[in-house]
């Protein structure tokens, strides 16, 4: 309580129980003690110590990290849970780190996720609002998670089920625990739709081919491993050929050098996984020309618009950079193969309209859904856009396909389902040029977060939803216009070059009538 009672004649009454103690400024500690600066020019001897029960744990001192006895918590050893697993407390889990507010029984997860400290077996990286991560329990349905919890589709991890009080007016909570629009029933569809089997009205375009479903081994793994520094790498498809795909030469691409096939790591292995899957699914299937999957741009090796190391980038600013974009054709029936294809009628009065104008005869939808539906497991899948005549076709072939069984995760709740397409032009880029292809931009996995709940329905073909001007160098423009220009017009390179950089639906259409003057014998000058 004082001086006189220490043998080194200073109690540091600060401390509780006070704290005998002497002076080391000038003579340093006898031994078993070590020196240290308390402040207020105190310079005091503390105990050293190996454990904190060689210290005066009654009256609240412990072993520190400087081993020294000293007032504080004792850390207790972490526990064993593992992410998503229940705890009471921070101590039952092994990452340290227990949410109990809103998560039934708790919920053990692991903050400060990243390249260097990435998260354990079964569990992925996601980044909250502020911009802090965490480390959550993935998975692919709901029998993956605990009682109490649902396979969130959108980010397939396990979070807290719904209840019927949490869920928005008009929607109601499933088994499953999700917010889902109430099932239709026979007389609520409207005409040209039927009430379907998973309770949503969808366009008849018959039945999937029937079971059993193949249950499929040995398939490439579409998760990434190794943090940003590996998945972002950019590499090609290798071998270009390989189980449900074909990396064909495409858009001037040569078998030797395919300059426009560039794209991130964990694409490739996404596109992978999607294709062996699905060609392991459908394999017996009768219709459809059974070819695999082709895959068109992508990026080019270091990161630009393919096309660009030519003089022709062929893509909207904004787009099919750094390897988050893919091109590919979609699955046709009565074709050899699977390029990119107009699947569909597209002219209006005689004039190109660069959209599928009638149904798209030559479309497999059943083909295209499922590759489209197994891109849904993962997270960094932003937005898939096809054709506005292909959209519903998608969308009711990908229901049917999920409650048959072939399919799971995202992409059997409609909610979140990333497929998106303009059947009128509403200026979101996909009402034009993609009645032969398919276009697929992903985002990196922190990126996905856990605010990406929402589905595509309003997702642009640019992720900052900016306007897609359409570059000559892309392949839907007709490529002769430089030569048409300074042939009828008069025009030298450089000017005919800075007036080609982006293009307008009107603007295509007056290339158009100059390819008909070119080809007409005498045609006007003008």
């Amino acid at each position: 309580e004082q001086d006189a009672d220490c043998d080194g004649g200073l109690c540091i009454t600060a401390l509780p129980g006070g704290y005998c103690s002497q002076d080391c400024s000038a003579d340093g500690c006898p031994d078993g003690g070590s020196c240290w600066n308390l402040g207020d020019n105190l310079s005091a001897c503390l105990l050293n110590c190996q454990a904190s029960n060689e210290c005066r744990r009654g009256d609240g001192y412990i072993c520190d990290g400087d081993n020294t006895c000293f007032p504080g918590e004792e850390m207790q050893p972490p526990g064993d849970g593992d992410v998503g697993a229940p705890c009471q407390g921070n101590a039952d889990c092994a990452g340290g780190s227990c949410v109990r507010d809103g998560f039934p029984d708790g919920y053990c997860v692991q903050f400060g996720c990243d390249d260097a400290s990435p998260c354990p077996a079964g569990a992925e990286c996601f980044q909250l609002q502020g911009g802090d991560t965490v480390c959550l329990d993935t998975c692919r349905n709901a029998a993956e998670c605990r009682d109490g919890y649902a396979c969130r589709p959108d980010i397939s991890a396990c979070m807290p089920g719904c209840t019927a009080d949490d869920c928005p007016d008009g929607t109601i909570c499933t088994e499953e625990g999700l917010c889902e629009e109430p099932p239709c029933t026979p007389n609520s569809c409207a005409e040209g739709t039927i009430c379907a089997d998973s309770g949503r009205c969808v366009i008849d375009i018959g039945a999937p081919p029937a079971g059993p479903v193949p249950q499929c081994d040995n398939i490439p793994d579409w998760r990434c491993e190794g943090g940003e520094a590996n998945c972002g790498q950019l590499i090609q498809f290798m071998p270009n050929q390989g189980p449900g795909y074909w990396d064909y030469p495409a858009n001037g691409e040569t078998n030797a050098n395919q300059y426009r096939s560039w794209a991130r790591r964990d694409a490739v292995m996404l596109a992978k996984y999607a294709a062996a899957m699905t060609e392991c699914r459908t394999r017996g299937w009768a219709f459809g020309n059974g070819g695999p999957v082709c895959i068109g741009d992508c990026s080019e090796q270091n990161g630009a618009i393919p096309g660009t190391s030519v003089g022709s980038p062929g893509h909207p600013e904004g787009t099919h950079t750094n390897g988050y974009d893919m091109d590919m054709g979609y699955f046709q029936v009565n074709t050899d193969n699977n390029w990119m294809r107009p699947i569909c009628d597209h002219y209006e009065n005689g004039r190109e309209a660069y959209h599928c104008t009638g149904e798209p005869y030559a479309l497999d939808p059943w083909r295209t859904a499922m590759y489209l539906g197994f891109f849904h497991h993962s997270p960094q899948t932003r937005v898939i856009g096809v054709d506005g005549r292909v959209g519903g076709l998608v969308d009711s072939a990908m229901d049917q396909l999920c409650e048959a069984g072939y399919m799971d995760g995202g992409a059997c709740v409609a909610r979140t389902r990333k497929i998106t397409y303009e059947p009128t032009n509403e200026g979101r880029g996909w009402f034009l040029f993609h009645h032969h292809h398919w276009h697929i931009s992903l985002t990196t996995r922190r990126n996905a977060g856990l605010n990406s709940s929402a589905g595509a329905g309003e997702a642009c073909l640019r992720a900052d939803c900016g306007e897609a001007e359409w570059p000559m160098g892309t392949p839907y423009a007709l490529r002769r216009l430089p030569g048409l220009l300074e042939r009828r017009l008069g025009l030298a390179t450089p000017a005919h070059a800075a007036i080609t950089s982006t293009w307008t639906l009107e603007q295509l259409d007056l290339l158009q009538d100059i390819e008909r003057l070119d080809g007409a014998d005498g045609a006007a000058e003008d």
